[in-house]
């Protein structure tokens, strides 16, 4: 047995030795619903996080904890005596492998990003021995203060506390463990002699098969209120193919003695098994823009079946959507199995027709619901906050030649969708790639779902009395002319795809190609002049575009570090 102290376990929690969801946001979930969550510490949450996100680009809303500014520490022990059993699912293999590390004499240690007091009460349901390291929050007069103790328990920071741990407790880190399943455990990982990857995110997991790590897959689970006893019953009652020696109280499956029954059960397990094979196979062919696609899709189905009377020919809405989402799925099942060139450039870019779709057929959609429009709300905004109606007032400043810039200024939009993903996918950056596919699109079927449940028409129409004076130019205004005349949506106007989707690659390329951003930072500014001068929107479509498109990157950022994100491709 090894000497008492010398060699270390370190644990991730969320996702490693607690099936999903993340501690944290049942936290929040259990706060919600009594009500605890104050409106303005949201706010101040999502400016924190924002403003994170901006500086670093990771780990900004887990960082930010303001939500819980005022909310009383004891609200900790309430959650936990309110934890219904069976809700809180410890991995089997987990808590086997802390067993392990414990009979040896091994230093076990929860090294973890989630929230100090809410790891210490898992910590209180694990074998006795274990210690936590988590992000400790300050507190003031027994109330969090929304700020944290230190540093949030991510990246360098788990690195720098098991190196901290190891230097306390004489552990030698080369014969250490270290267990973890995202990238934020990276540094953790890299610190010990005996790393493993649990059920990790694709990038962790092409980190650890580059520098040859233990991979494990944790997936039987077990509730805390289950005994010992019970718990190993359910996993030997879901192994197959098992030996006896391990599984020893498992009982053994009784066989049909009729040759009729055994090849109907026979069969029976081919076709599930082949149907299951199948599925994951369809599955790992789907990435992130695929499941956003998807929510969307089945949104607009459900708006056809609720509103179907207010919608002219719902029906074929609803046989178009399921066509599109069953020619993506056939799309990129066969992207995955094959090297065709042809195949995968459609399978990569398909996304930009899709936006230019799902736009137009607003037109038939942005009174499913409400059959007006709320543009005096908007036109009293722009009015209050400009003093003059904006559209109105920059119509003294018109000229040929300005008209023609301004409507250069908004045809670079279409630049934006293509110019940052071309030189990803030139330069073979996946990742980069898709994270901005994905941002964009989690950008602009926001901006249709709001479009729907706040119908816009835009002051090309709300203000055509005021607006008398023609925009006359030159070759880019007759190409604007020429593509609104077959393009023009009558609605949709808030917030502006045209922001919301050039924000998304401004942001994209100050993360990815800083030069990039500098170059376009001008002609973005122009473009979003050009929304109002044009009459295409108001001054609050551009905020809210601008608003909706960092929160699509963010999102979609955040998105595309969850496992099976990234779409496997035949290699």
């Amino acid at each position: 047995m090894n000497a008492p102290g010398r060699i270390g376990a370190f644990f991730d929690l969320d996702g490693t030795l607690l099936a999903p969801p993340a501690l944290e946001r049942r936290f929040i979930g259990y706060l919600m619903a009594r009500d605890e969550i104050r409106t303005a510490n949201v706010a101040r949450w999502a400016a924190q996080s924002a403003k994170t996100f901006l500086g670093s680009g990771r780990g900004a809303v887990p960082a930010s904890k303001y939500y819980l500014a005022g909310i009383h520490e004891s609200v900790v022990g309430e959650w936990e005596k309110t934890i219904a059993p069976g809700s809180l699912r410890l991995l089997v293999d987990g808590i086997d492998h802390v067993r392990w590390h414990l009979e040896r004499s091994h230093r076990v240690v929860l090294v973890t990003g989630t929230l100090a007091p809410l790891a210490r009460a898992i910590a209180r349901h694990l074998p006795c021995g274990v210690e936590v390291h988590a992000t400790e929050l300050e507190t003031s007069d027994d109330c969090f203060t929304g700020r944290l103790c230190g540093a949030h328990l991510s990246f360098e920071e788990k690195a720098r506390v098991t190196r901290e741990e190891a230097a306390a407790c004489d552990l030698d880190l080369s014969q250490s463990f270290a267990y973890g399943n995202e990238m934020s455990d990276a540094g953790m990982l890299e610190a010990v002699g005996h790393p493993a990857t649990v059920n990790a995110s694709w990038r962790l997991k092409r980190e650890g098969r580059k520098r040859g790590w233990n991979v494990y897959s944790w997936t039987d689970s077990y509730s805390w209120s289950d005994s010992r006893e019970e718990k190993t019953d359910k996993r030997c009652a879901r192994s197959k193919g098992g030996s006896m020696n391990s599984c020893e109280s498992a009982a053994s499956p009784e066989i049909p003695s009729e040759d009729s029954a055994e090849r109907g059960v026979d069969v029976r397990a081919r076709i599930a098994d082949n149907s299951s094979r199948s599925f994951d196979d369809i599955r790992r062919s789907l990435g992130a823009f695929e499941w956003v696609t998807f929510a969307y899709l089945g949104w607009l189905n459900v708006l056809m079946a609720l509103f179907h009377r207010n919608v002219a020919h719902a029906a074929q809405y609803f046989v178009i959507h399921c066509w599109i989402a069953l020619g993506i799925i056939c799309l990129a099942w066969a992207a995955a199995h094959s090297r065709n060139r042809a195949l995968r450039f459609a399978r990569d870019w398909y996304p930009l027709p899709l936006y230019i779709f799902f736009f137009e057929e607003l037109q038939g959609l942005v009174h499913a619901i409400f059959p007006g429009w709320f543009d005096r709300w908007l036109i009293q905004f722009d009015f209050n906050f400009a003093g003059v109606h904006p559209s109105v007032w920059l119509a003294r400043f018109s000229s040929p030649a300005l008209n023609d810039f301004m409507q250069l200024a908004y045809m670079t939009y279409f630049l934006y969708l293509v110019l940052l993903p071309a030189i990803l996918y030139a330069q073979k950056d996946r990742m980069g790639f898709w994270n901005v596919m994905v941002s964009t699109a989690i950008a602009n079927y926001t901006v249709y779902l709001i479009a729907v449940l706040f119908p816009i028409e835009s002051p090309y129409h709300a203000l055509a009395a005021m607006n008398t004076t023609p925009l006359t130019g030159g070759y880019f205004t007759a190409a604007i002319e020429f593509i609104e005349r077959f393009g023009r949506v009558h609605g949709g106007a808030f917030p502006s795809a045209h922001v919301a989707g050039s924000a998304v690659a401004m942001l994209a390329s100050w993360r990815y190609r800083r030069w990039l951003f500098c170059v376009c930072l001008p002609f973005f500014i122009s473009m979003c002049v050009s929304t109002v001068y044009g009459r295409y929107h108001y001054i609050a479509d551009v905020l809210a575009g601008i608003a909706v498109g960092a929160l699509g990157f963010a999102a979609g950022s955040w998105l595309m570090e969850r496992r099976g994100a990234l779409a496997e491709i035949a290699e």
